[in-house]
Parts: structure tokens; sequence; C-alpha cells
């Protein structure tokens, strides 16, 4: 596997998920939906990723993936994985930054290994989110992501 392929992998990836967030309202509803398919397309491509949860800081008594992402102090779900030696979060979360900077909301960010792409389509599907975001889109994303990944799948295997 060429690092540069790889790299070239995740910023396309990166790309279509910010373009989602811009577009489609992404991160309003549906960041939980994308961390579990990013998750399984990161879990094929054999590319260690890390669960990031944004959690309010009112409840940070929580510390467990499961006690924090089935609580109402969970605000959003990211991905991250190891971009030129640095930990980077896939898409565009300077909207959150921002509405917890506007109303001088504390918050915690939570780091996971070993979280699964199973572990986080039961979060998704077991949880209510954010209704901004139209879940109709979530077979777009899917299929958007997924040809992504087969662009890249036998190089990186």
């Amino acid at each position: 596997m060429k690092p540069i392929t790889r790299k070239i992998a995740i910023w396309e990836l990166a790309e279509k998920i910010n373009e989602y967030v811009r577009e489609r309202d992404l991160f309003r509803g549906g960041c939980c939906f994308a961390a579990y398919v990013l998750s399984d397309i990161f879990t094929r491509l054999g590319i260690r990723y890390r669960t990031v949860l944004y959690q309010e800081y009112w409840g940070t008594k929580m510390r467990g993936f499961n006690a924090v992402i089935n609580s109402n102090c969970c605000s959003h779900v990211a991905i991250e994985v190891m971009v030129d030696g640095k930990w980077t979060i896939i898409g565009d979360c300077s909207d959150l930054m921002a509405f917890y900077k506007k109303y001088s909301m504390d918050y915690v960010v939570r780091r996971y290994k070993n979280i699964s792409p199973v572990m986080l389509a039961d979060a998704y599907f077991d949880n209510e989110w954010n209704e901004t975001y139209d879940i109709e889109n979530n077979g777009f994303l899917e299929h958007d992501l997924y040809e992504i990944m087969e662009k890249y799948a036998k190089v990186l295997r």
C-alpha cells in the first residue's frame, strides 16, 4: 500500500463527507450514520480509525462509549484516521464548534478504539438524532462513499 494512495483515498472520503455536510446538513442528524459507513470502509480497507464523540460538559460523568452514545449529551459522532502522522477527523465540524462558542457551551471530546461498524449502526438506529438532516440521503451517501472505497480497494489491500 502506497502512503500517497491511502492519503488520497482518505481525502476523497473526507471531501464527500464535507459535500454532504455543506449541501445536505449531514452533521445535523446524520453524523452517526456517516461514522458507521466510514468505520465499515476503513475496516475493509485495513485503515485504523478511532470513533470520536463530542459530549456536552454537563454529561461528562458518563464515560463509556455505550453510555455516552445512548445519552442526550452526545452531540456529534465522528471518525478520525491517521494522516501524515496526525489523527485527523473526517468531516468539517466548524458549525458544531461555532454553536458551542455562540452559546458558551463547554464540551468534552472522547476518543474510542475498537468501536465496530455494527456498534455504530446500532447506535444510529437505536437513538433519536436531530431531524434537520433528511435520512432519505443515507442511501445516496452510502453509495457515494462505497464507490470511493471500491476505487481504492484493490490498491490498498
